[in-house]
């Protein structure tokens, strides 16, 4: 009965049969940003008679995002930016206030994360960027991930320092545009 089968095996067929359908998909051009909200007091402060007042400086705020595009079937080059201004508020008379960021952290992010400008910017109502050539790319989701901001005040003309409390609201705007 084995030699039967195994003369016959060459003239037994299966049947195969594929089944399959198309699934389109869409990636839609996406630009999320939020950060982790600290709070951010800054004072000026001396301890000896004489001195002018320290500069005050704060790192606790971290920018975080995801960015995404579509290539439209061509190669793309990422030319996203963060840019941040004053949208609320005055910087006191006789001071300034700069930011500056810091390379993304790469502990939880992935991507294209672009590149920090490499001087601070001082702060203004004017949006400036911050970080540039953001490519499709995510920066983690922890209070520490993403791009670590450090403010800067210091004043620039102390006889116009007077004694205020002042609120200032910064604006971070991410602007996802690829080609």
């Amino acid at each position: 009965m084995i030699t039967a089968l195994i003369i016959f095996s060459n003239k037994l067929n299966a049947q195969t049969y594929v089944a399959g359908d198309s699934v389109p998909t869409q990636n839609y051009n996406v630009g999320l940003i939020d950060s982790n909200h600290p709070y951010i007091g800054m004072q000026f402060n001396t301890t000896t008679a004489g001195l002018g007042a320290s500069p005050a400086t704060n790192s606790d705020l971290f920018v975080r995002l995801s960015a995404t595009a579509r290539n439209y079937g061509h190669a793309y080059s990422g030319s996203g930016t963060i840019s941040a201004c004053i949208t609320a508020g005055t910087v006191p008379q006789g001071t300034v206030f700069t930011l500056i960021s810091a390379p993304c952290t790469t502990t939880n992010s992935g991507g294209s994360l672009g590149t920090p400008i490499t001087t601070p910017i001082i702060l203004s109502t004017t949006d400036q960027n911050i970080v540039t050539n953001i490519g499709t790319c995510y920066t983690g989701t922890n209070d520490t991930d993403g791009y670590q901001m450090t403010f800067s005040w210091y004043s620039d003309n102390y006889k116009q320092i007077h004694s205020q409390n002042t609120t200032i609201t910064i604006t971070f705007t991410i602007t996802v545009a690829f080609h």
